[in-house]
């Protein structure tokens, strides 16, 4: 099975696509050794298609592995850039099944679901927030230390991702450590909207129509949907397809 490399705002996937091939029998291990070869951050496997419709997007990282399509944001991003490069206006814009719900990807940008709520917790003697977006866990930790790195206690039992954040002139900064990954990442596509959502719920960023969100792989933007009966976002980036 051949692979494509690509890039969102420094995340790095190698991508695989079955679309052209649906009989494929997945061979996880094959992935998992590319994924360590080309040292990159997930393996993307686009599988099963109805016209402009994705049922699955897997997701596979050294000791991760979601056999119903885990969500990746900025890897959905990638996947979209990856589908217009290679199949044009067909797909231009299309849709992928996560969580119950129908999300919309194109060559901009990605829907994210938002959390239902947010949980105060204490994490590492830390204040903290827990939320879930788009079926990714997120532990939120404010600081107006730019140079804090809060890592997991045990490596090898990561089940979370951790964001720390800080805010500067209504400009929210985001690192995060990513589970699978086990290290942190330039730029983090769920993290980003969880740390955007925690703080407009606190309080700590004023509204507004549209959010940047600045990592170390560069500005992401935020866009609230006008569609009133679904809870999601738009959001959008630097992407990359080799």
């Amino acid at each position: 099975m051949n692979f494509t490399f690509a890039s969102a705002n420094g995340n790095t996937f190698l991508i695989f696509d079955c679309i052209k091939s649906p009989n494929v029998k997945l061979n996880y291990f094959y992935i998992l050794s590319w994924f360590i070869a080309k040292k990159v951050d997930s393996c993307l496997v686009i599988k099963y298609h109805s016209g402009n419709y994705l049922k699955s997007m897997l997701v596979v990282t050294m000791d991760v592995y979601f056999p119903k399509g885990g969500f990746c944001g900025n890897g959905a991003r990638a996947v979209g850039k990856y589908l217009q490069k290679t199949y044009g206006m067909k797909y231009k814009k299309f849709s992928i099944y996560s969580h119950s719900m129908i999300l919309t990807i194109d060559k901009t940008f990605a829907e994210l679901l938002l959390p239902d709520n947010i949980i105060q917790i204490e994490y590492n003697g830390y204040d903290s927030y827990l939320v879930n977006t788009t079926g990714e866990n997120h532990i939120i930790i404010f600081t107006s230390n730019k140079s804090m790195f809060i890592s997991p206690p045990n490596f090898k039992m990561v089940t979370i991702n951790i964001n720390v954040c800080w805010i500067n002139n209504n400009e929210l900064y985001v690192k995060t450590f990513e589970r699978g990954i086990n290290r942190y990442t330039q730029s983090c596509g769920t993290g980003t909207v969880s740390a955007w959502y925690v703080g407009r719920c606190l309080g700590y960023l004023s509204y507004s129509h549209k959010y940047n969100v600045y990592t170390n792989g560069g500005k992401l933007t935020i866009n609230p949907t006008q569609n009133i009966h679904k809870k999601t976002v738009y959001l959008s980036g630097q992407t990359f397809v080799k």
